[in-house]
């Protein structure tokens, strides 16, 4: 059965000290069914089948400690494909001051089933 891409879930670990695509596989793999690894010099793609092994990835492994140097995980960003759109989508804005009385605005934003949560700091009066 093979899958495409796009029903892989695809973690970035950086901060990584030199390695090869073994030593990855081996840090990764009490954490999920792995599809593929992509290793360069500094950082890695791990490729997971499931949405839970890659979050579980990540929980396990940011932060942790990797042959003296302190890794970080996170979800890969989707590359932008030439002539691909990206539609981003605002979901929610509050705009109401906090008690404090600084004025501040918040959304919530998606790309692709990834999400973000941006807030700026405003002179709302």
């Amino acid at each position: 059965m093979s899958l495409r891409d796009s029903q892989l879930e695809t973690i970035f670990l950086g901060g990584l000290p030199d390695c090869g695509r073994e030593d990855i596989v081996k840090l990764c793999a009490s954490t999920g069914r792995i599809a593929s690894t992509r290793v360069r010099k500094g950082f890695a793609f791990v490729d997971y089948y499931k949405l839970a092994d890659a979050a579980f990835g990540i929980k396990f492994l940011n932060g942790m400690r990797f042959k003296g140097k302190k890794i970080t995980a996170e979800f890969a960003r989707r590359r932008r494909t030439s002539g691909s759109k990206i539609k981003i989508v605002q979901t929610s804005v509050n705009t109401s001051k906090p008690k404090s009385g600084s004025g501040a605005a918040c959304s919530e934003r998606g790309i692709a089933g990834y999400q973000s949560i941006e807030c700026t700091e405003s002179s709302l009066s």
